[in-house]
């Protein structure tokens, strides 16, 4: 049996060359990608947690400084530029926003000066209602195919 290809073997190869391998040979990359993934990314989240030990008192202090909650700050560690962002995340209270919406209407205001509105129907809700009210919704309705997803399963016999 032939050595697996590296990570850098595999980006490097064709799609086409990739999709004719066997299934089996496919059914092996792909788990041991997957466990190099789960691996990596464990280790990558576990050396994001050190490194938010070790520097976010010091961000926060410049942060501070600056006169800021939130955004990005930049100093140095030795001859390492560190840059860290506390992204801001604003939440609104819907049913607050839901009564001034009302009453800049009742008051002949405009809302869509100020408010943005987006609408969403439950899919679960939308397949128990009644085929006249369906109707009414269909042409507000589209459906995309998600992202696909598939595995390789060895078997066994």
């Amino acid at each position: 049996m032939t050595a697996p290809l590296t990570h850098a073997e595999i980006s490097g190869t064709p799609i086409s060359t990739l999709a004719n391998l066997s299934a089996q040979k496919l059914l092996v990359l792909k788990a041991s990608l997957s466990r190099d993934y789960v691996t990596a990314k464990s280790a990558l989240e576990h050396l994001d947690r050190a490194l938010n030990q070790k520097y976010s008192e010091r961000a926060k202090s410049l942060r501070m400084q600056e006169g800021k909650d939130t955004g990005v700050v930049h100093f140095t560690d030795g001859d390492v530029r560190v840059s860290f962002d506390l992204p801001k995340r604003v939440d609104w209270d819907q049913e607050i926003l839901s009564t001034l919406y009302t009453t800049f209407v009742s008051t002949g205001q405009d809302p869509a000066k100020y408010i943005d509105c987006a609408y969403r129907v439950s899919e679960t809700k939308f397949k128990e209602w009644d085929t006249e009210i369906r109707q009414l919704f269909e042409p507000a309705r589209t459906v995309k195919g998600g992202k696909p997803s598939l595995s390789l399963e060895q078997i066994t016999e």
